[in-house]
């Protein structure tokens, strides 16, 4: 038994295919001084090479990934409310980078949409700060590993599947 394992382990290679991906943002400025920004990209994450691995029993399991291409879009508004201080608001989706039925503890991710609002300031100086706060739905992420015979089974998905993000900024010149 062990010998099987010993050997699977040392003959055991492991590579990481890092995905190519292209982003594309647009930006403009309104006569009135709003700024909007559009912003995509694209993740040839079904690429991505890192599986899961375990033992089970005598023999050494690599899981076969079934991960989706990520394809992300972003929308913000910034709107001044005097010369040197803007309200910012914006809305992000995201698709589900892993199928449900191909999901598993080891990387469970799951769509994704928010909102955000913030808060831009520039002080006297020409330094600036922004304060931003963002709620997130990271979806229930639902995880079910099958009936296995020797493991059993796991199922189960988040429950609080909301982050609430803040971040703030100070900016140098």
């Amino acid at each position: 038994m062990i010998n099987n394992i010993d050997n699977a382990i040392n003959s055991l290679e492991l590579s990481s295919t890092q995905p190519q991906s292209v982003s594309i943002g647009l930006f403009h400025e309104l006569d009135n001084g709003y700024q909007i920004t559009l912003d995509a990209v694209w993740v040839d994450f079904s690429e991505f090479g890192v599986s899961e691995m375990s033992i089970v029993g005598q023999d050494l399991v690599v899981g076969d990934t079934g991960y989706n291409d990520i394809k992300a879009v972003s929308i913000g508004l910034q709107f001044p409310q005097t010369g040197t201080r803007a309200w910012r608001i914006g809305a992000l989706s995201l698709n589900q980078a892993v199928d449900d039925e191909e999901r598993t503890f080891y990387f469970a991710l799951d769509r994704m949409h928010g909102v955000g609002a913030g808060f831009f300031q520039e002080l006297n100086n020409g330094n600036a700060y922004s304060l931003n706060v963002n709620l997130l739905d990271t979806g229930e992420s639902p995880i079910d590993t099958g009936f296995d015979a020797v493991r059993g089974r796991v199922a189960g998905e988040s429950e609080n599947h909301c982050a609430l993000p803040v971040d703030f900024s100070y900016h140098w010149r």
